[in-house]
């Protein structure tokens, strides 16, 4: 069986309770919500999850904090079927993505808990990478908010050329939004950041 490779950033999202909680309205700015509901998210954790559930053969790959937000994302990746050899455990947090529901009910990023550089996947560490298994990898699966970190960015440079020299295939996610980093800071030189 083939084997999808997913790599970037990761987090463990918080979206408010659900509607019918009095604390939770559409359209609530982040200040003025008074509880928080757990979830797994960021776009390459979301492909592993979603892949692993079909039975599918993928691979995370990230850093993850020494923290109970990182066992809990763990745990459930695990639980999705997904392999995590190639998951780094790390002194910094486990990143947290505030989410908000606008007055239609679509989602609206508010921001991290914590600076965004003070964060355990700001530092893959690029020879930890399991780089014989991405090289012989089907698909390598990136996202883009990982560019924005010196340390992971230049993991993931690493990363595709591996793939790349093994005749991988290689997609970037889109997933960049204006409240984390500036747009222009990351689409302006993609292409050419990331071997494109």
């Amino acid at each position: 069986m083939a084997t999808i490779y997913t790599m970037a950033a990761h987090s463990k999202a918080f979206l408010p309770l659900p509607a019918e909680d009095s604390h939770c309205k559409k359209g609530l700015p982040r200040d003025k919500v008074k509880s928080w509901t757990p979830f797994a998210g960021g776009a390459t954790c979301n492909v592993a999850t979603a892949v692993g559930k079909l039975g599918m053969d993928v691979v995370f790959i990230t850093a993850l904090g020494k923290d109970e937000r990182g066992d809990q994302l763990l745990e459930l990746i695990k639980r999705s079927g997904v392999k995590t050899h190639g998951v780094q455990r790390r002194d910094e947090p486990t990143r947290d993505v505030y989410v908000v529901q606008d007055n239609k009910g679509d989602r609206e990023f508010a921001g991290f808990g914590l600076p965004s550089e003070q964060y355990s996947d700001c530092y893959l560490d690029e020879e930890q990478l399991p780089l014989d298994d991405i090289k012989t990898s089907a698909v390598l699966v990136t996202g883009t908010l990982a560019l924005a970190h010196p340390q992971t960015r230049n993991a993931l440079r690493r990363a595709v050329r591996v793939a790349r020299e093994g005749n991988s295939k290689y997609r970037i996610l889109l997933a960049v939004h204006d409240t984390f980093i500036k747009i222009s800071s990351v689409t302006k030189n993609l292409r050419p950041e990331m071997g494109a």
